[in-house]
């Protein structure tokens, strides 16, 4: 697959991803867009792995622990469903029989614990990739007008 191709995969996924979040609440809309701008950032400094495993546990964390947990399991199910089902080969994690789970990011923690450490490295640099499209249209379909266009005016200065 081209990398053209491959880009236009992750953004059509990543919008149809997005696209069916807008008519939830906006506390909703804003959690799952604050997590999609940092989850970049906590796996180019914790890994892929940790990363996941954070997600995780906040999905799976008690009332009142201050985050949103149905926000975390969206995001946690949409990077576990794209590496292993939607990214087809370009994903080393690529699994055939993948069917979504009851708990979002368990499939996923099994296949970064059981592969090798450059199967690891091309995941996690195409969770990054995917990532930033669901950053994207979050940013542009479930962030308020308001919060898009200063995001949008600090990116481009920046």
């Amino acid at each position: 697959m081209t990398a053209r191709l491959l880009e236009q995969k992750r953004a059509e996924a990543a919008l149809q991803k997005i696209e069916k979040l807008t008519g939830k609440a906006k506390d909703f809309r804003d959690a799952y867009t604050s997590y999609a701008k940092s989850l970049p950032a906590t796996i180019l400094l914790s890994g892929l792995g940790q990363a996941v495993a954070m997600a995780m546990s906040k999905a799976d964390a008690g009332e009142g622990s201050g985050g949103n947990r149905e926000a975390w399991k969206a995001l946690v199910a949409h990077l576990e469903t794209w590496l292993l089902k939607e990214a087809g080969e370009a994903s080393p994690y690529y699994d055939s029989r993948f069917q979504n789970g009851e708990r979002p990011g368990l499939q996923l923690m099994k296949k970064i614990t059981g592969l090798d450490q450059r199967a690891y490295v091309t995941a996690q640099a195409e969770a990054l990739a995917y990532l930033q499209w669901l950053k994207k249209f979050a940013n542009a379909l479930l962030a308020e007008p308001e919060k898009a266009a200063e995001t949008a005016d600090a990116s481009e200065a920046g």
